[in-house]
């Protein structure tokens, strides 16, 4: 492994170039960095770098002193210098001192210094013996990344297509790999591969956060195979695995990858139930694309034509969750196109929005955020239901709904009562039907619950010679001093002078 040292005073340029690549799948290691050459030659002397990368113009000390201090302390140290346009001719001049090469730092991309940092440690002799072989003959997962990536050379008489083993192969994708730290995602990858037991896995890379494995596959993938496939998804957070189809030739993989993957993806995201994906075996498709009228959906909605909208709406939903013909981005896009449309329009027409424009950044996120077509639908169902409950409250038929609702209230006052339950007895969304207590009763629900109970208690205490002692609990309070507590607060005076100043005559109620 060669040990590089990175020197420059600006913090981002030393963090821009630390993630250029992985350093270490080069066959690099950084071993630190500074911010001026006083802090190097410290780090030098500690770390032992076989290359130190730095800039000119730095405080404390700048890279001129430091490429003569590194030349005259530690001469087996080569040095690389990155220099601005304006510091090219100040920058020749150390070439004097046996800097071995300079990048300008305009130019400065992850190829060519990956290319100056592969020339520079050629010339390490500790490192010639130890590097050349590796340098030489990458891994077969090196090998492998660059078909998929592109970059290696599609001639069929290239050596690197003899270290494979002998095709057909298919594609396997395991979506996706959560670990962000870089180390800890190979050894995921590693894992991941071991774990699929029965099948010989050539070899395995990270890709766009998905571990994409070679496997020697030919023909139908037989049932055997997807008996392993399907163990290995067992109890993992993978989301799916995805098998491409067979192919011959390695060279084909980056083709197979860029056809097949996508639209694996895509079935992927409407089977949530099916975590094993084989592209030869996906549902075809119904003949034919039926398409959305959102203009013929609003006009509906403007005539109040609700019921007759929202079954359009929620057919083309149902259609749309099931016949995979659109991407996960295009489908979560509709369904947040028709929360913002669905809103603006009921503003327009009205209608109190406050509830739903309150929510719609969290409807956003949530369908944004879906794994899967149900997670997304679930919430966009539950943005449509509390959209219903605000349109029934204007009607006659909210009306009658709020009626029952407090003629509920009264005929079971007497029982543990609570807005959740009433909300979920007339499937009314809570925060919803907590918002229209407050408008149209001047209180929240249970000030009106409590009302209700005070007025029946009063019914009590004037009609009965039932002790106050168990009053409360009659009219649905558990306990007393609670109770008389309320009593007082919404009539001024306990229970017990209430009844004095208010009883009847209870000679007929013996």
């Amino acid at each position: 492994m060669c040990n590089v040292l990175i020197v420059d005073d600006e913090k981002l340029i030393r963090q821009g170039i630390i993630n250029f690549f992985d350093w270490e799948k080069e066959g690099f290691q950084i071993v630190g960095e500074a911010a001026n050459g006083k802090d190097a030659l410290e780090l030098i002397s500690k770390n032992e770098p076989h290359i130190v990368m730095t800039d000119i113009v730095m405080p404390v000390m700048d890279g001129i002193d430091l490429v003569k201090r590194v030349k005259r302390d530690f001469p087996e140290v080569e040095i690389i210098v990155l220099s601005s346009f304006e510091e090219f001719e100040y920058v020749r001049s150390t070439f004097h001192s046996g800097v071995a090469d300079y990048i300008l730092k305009p130019r400065l991309n992850e190829k060519d210094l990956l290319k100056t940092l592969s020339e520079v440690r050629g010339k390490i002799p500790a490192l010639a013996k130890v590097d050349s072989p590796s340098r030489a003959v990458p891994s077969i997962s090196d090998q492998f990344e660059k078909i998929l990536n592109g970059h290696a050379p599609l001639s069929q008489d290239d050596t690197g297509e003899k270290r494979f083993p002998k095709g057909p192969y298919r594609l396997a994708v395991i979506t996706p790999i959560e670990e962000q730290d870089v180390h800890r995602r190979k050894q995921h990858l590693d894992e991941r591969e071991q774990a699929i037991t029965g099948i010989d896995v050539v070899c395995s890379i990270e890709k766009e956060g998905d571990a994409v494995l070679l496997l020697p596959l030919e023909g139908d993938v037989s049932s055997s195979m997807k008996q392993a496939l399907d163990d290995f998804l067992k109890g993992r957070d993978a989301h799916a695995l995805l098998v491409s189809s067979p192919f011959s030739s390695i060279y084909e993989a980056k083709e197979v990858y860029e056809r097949d993957i996508p639209l694996l993806k895509q079935y992927s995201f409407y089977l949530p139930d099916t975590p094993l994906l084989i592209y030869d075996e996906l549902p075809k498709t119904n003949e034919g694309v039926k398409t959305f009228d959102l203009n013929h959906f609003i006009e509906l909605c403007k005539g109040r034509k609700f019921a007759i909208g929202f079954q359009y709406l929620l057919d083309y939903v149902e259609y749309m969750s099931t016949r995979y013909t659109q991407t996960s981005t295009e489908c979560k896009a509709f369904l947040g196109n028709i929360i913002f449309n669905m809103i603006v329009l009921m503003g327009n027409l009205k209608y109190d929005v406050k509830e739903l424009e309150r929510e719609k950044y969290h409807y956003f996120a949530t369908i944004n955020a879906a794994k899967n077509v149900r997670e997304a639908t679930d919430c966009f169902y539950q943005f449509l239901e509390v959209t219903k409950q605000i349109i029934s409250v204007y009607s006659n038929e909210g009306s009658s709904s709020i009626q029952k609702m407090l003629a509920y209230i009264e005929e079971h006052h007497s029982e543990p009562l609570s807005l959740s339950q009433l909300a979920n007895y007339f499937h009314f969304n809570p925060s919803y039907l907590s918002a229209y207590f407050r408008q149209h009763h001047d209180e929240g629900f249970s000030e009106y619950l409590n009302k209700v109970r005070i007025r029946k208690a009063k019914e009590w205490l004037k009609s009965s010679t039932i002790p106050i002692s168990e009053i409360y609990a009659l009219v649905g309070y558990s306990d007393h001093s609670y109770f008389c507590k309320v009593f007082k607060k919404r009539t001024g005076m306990p229970p017990s002078r209430y009844r004095r100043e208010n009883a009847e005559h209870h000679e007929t109620h013996h």
